[in-house]
């Protein structure tokens, strides 16, 4: 059962130390056309992002196959631990990590500042009044709002100018959280470069099998993420559909398989936003959060410190 954090948790939680992280110069230099493509290959420090994924544990909420983001519950602690962990990652010198360390640092970097934006409004939507798709080019979502390593970046932008030319290797556009319900969901646990890897390919998995792609008549219908992300998947609809084949489960590989090359599109764009109704306990004392298949309390997300460690 998936509880929520108290504020006294959060309030706990805002004390957890964010180490510096201090490595050695990078051998792998950036150019002037991809100044994010600096990264060491070698490079075995672990980032820890225990803070991040204790605020995850207490505000996402499973939704069957899906999450949603309980907005409601982002009490004042809870928007100081989001600030002191944007803060924190802003100054680690990412440059000097290896890729698996990169890619689940920009990934969280994204998601964590998605989450501040639509915080600022309360969670409602549709998403497209705060951002277009895939990119946007105006408004809050196109304008700089983090300083990495002396470079402004805009919460698009670090899919635009960073993800996107540097880590076509990997299925990262299933770690992105754009915010809407057509898309794949914002996970409950940090991304960490020693399960990148496996967390991605989860991602995918999920996104595949519960609504990403359906049978529709003889054809496919498909979530614009695909219409989108197609070419950097897989390059062209035939191969999106060999794409989808690696994550498809039998039933849907199957209907997969057998239609035609007919595509349609579509998208929800809704915030997925959790609206806890708050309900009495039944002895009368006190009040919970109930509704959604979880009910609120206090919970015990471990914590911990953060920073470097071989």
């Amino acid at each position: 059962m998936k509880r929520l954090l108290t504020a006294s948790a959060f309030a706990c939680l805002a004390l957890v130390p964010l180490h510096a992280l201090a490595l050695d110069p990078v051998p792998t230099a950036a150019s002037s056309q991809n100044p994010w493509a600096a990264h060491d290959a070698k490079q075995k420090v672990a980032i820890k992002h225990a803070t991040y994924d204790a605020l995850l544990q207490a505000i996402v909420v499973d939704d069957g196959a899906a999450t949603q983001v309980a907005f409601s519950v982002m009490t004042q602690p809870a928007k100081d631990v989001m600030n002191q962990y944007i803060t924190w990652l802003s100054g680690l010198p990412v440059s000097q990590l290896n890729r698996d360390e990169q890619v689940a640092y920009w990934l969280n970097l994204h998601n964590v500042l998605t989450l501040r934006e639509l915080d600022s409004v309360g969670g409602k939507g549709p998403v497209d009044r705060y951002r277009q798709f895939p990119i946007s080019t105006t408004g809050a979502f196109a304008k700089p709002v983090v300083t990495v390593e002396g470079r402004e970046l805009s919460i698009d932008g670090i899919v635009q100018e960073v993800l996107r030319p540097n880590f076509k290797d990997y299925p990262y556009q299933y770690g992105v959280f754009l915010a809407a319900k057509g898309a794949p969901s914002l996970r409950r646990e940090a991304y960490l470069g020693s399960k990148i890897r496996d967390q991605l390919q989860d991602q995918a998995r999920r996104f595949v099998n519960n609504g990403g792609a359906k049978a529709k008549g003889n054809g496919l219908e498909l979530s614009s993420f695909y219409e989108w992300w197609g070419a950097d998947l897989r390059g062209n609809e035939p191969g999106v559909r060999q794409h989808l084949l690696q994550y498809a489960e039998p039933k849907l590989a199957a209907k997969i398989s057998s239609a035609s090359d007919t595509y349609s599109y579509r998208f929800d764009r809704a915030i997925p936003a959790f609206q806890p109704r708050l309900a009495l306990d039944s002895d009368g004392g006190g009040a919970r959060f109930g509704g959604g298949g979880f009910i609120g309390g206090s919970s015990n997300t471990g914590g911990g410190g953060q920073g470097g460690g071989s």
